[in-house]
């Protein structure tokens, strides 16, 4: 089931900033007016000597941001710099956030809208889906990250 809530090109186009063109660090992204999703905000793009901390850093403000209005959905595409056993891996992960604490509606139109956004985000290394604040943190993001190849 789609939602049939259009995308705003730039959400496609800052994705492929993002991947190709390393131009962001993040994109919020959110449904508005429950008429077309769009660009909320974004962030400049990590140094390339980002460590791993650091990108925690980040993604923490961002989690405060977002749960501070948590009836609000987002989606948000996030640059992580993994520190792993084998050497440092950098991927995109597609986050949809929807609190257990939305409305059914809500919940319904952000879900199969996810489902429009992943088909347009190619190659992106997972796409993981959000309801609560310890879903949220960024040691369990990173950890389904890092298990993507």
């Amino acid at each position: 089931m789609t939602s049939n809530i259009p995308v705003h090109e730039d959400c496609v186009k800052h994705f492929n900033d993002m991947k190709i063109n390393k131009k962001y660090g993040y994109v919020i992204m959110a449904i508005r007016h429950q008429k077309e999703v769009v660009i909320e905000e974004t962030g400049e793009p990590f140094p390339a000597d980002c460590t791993q901390r650091e990108n925690e850093e980040v993604f923490n403000r961002l989690r405060k941001k977002i749960l501070a209005h948590e009836l609000e959905p987002k989606y948000l595409l996030f640059d992580f710099k993994l520190e792993t056993r084998d050497g440092r891996r950098e991927k995109i992960a597609f986050i949809n956030w929807c609190s257990d604490n939305c409305s059914i509606n809500k919940k319904m139109v952000q879900a199969s809208t996810a489902e429009a956004l992943k088909k347009l985000f190619q190659g992106v290394s997972a796409h993981i889906q959000t309801n609560d604040a310890d879903e949220l943190e960024y040691r369990e993001i990173a950890k389904e990250v890092g298990r993507k190849k």
